[in-house]
């Protein structure tokens, strides 16, 4: 029943994880983009709104 009520997050893909170096630079980029997203708040001025 909720099979059709869900829809897909937008600028969302799927990716194949090729190789190792590929699965470090992911698990990189999860674990570094919070601390991204705080270090942007700090600066508002370089925010697009």
């Amino acid at each position: 029943m909720w099979a059709y009520l869900y829809q897909w997050q937008r600028s969302f893909y799927d990716r194949v994880i090729r190789n190792e170096k590929e699965l470090f630079l992911i698990r990189r980029y999860i674990e570094q983009n919070p601390l991204r997203f705080e270090i942007a708040n700090e600066f508002p001025d370089n925010l697009d709104l």
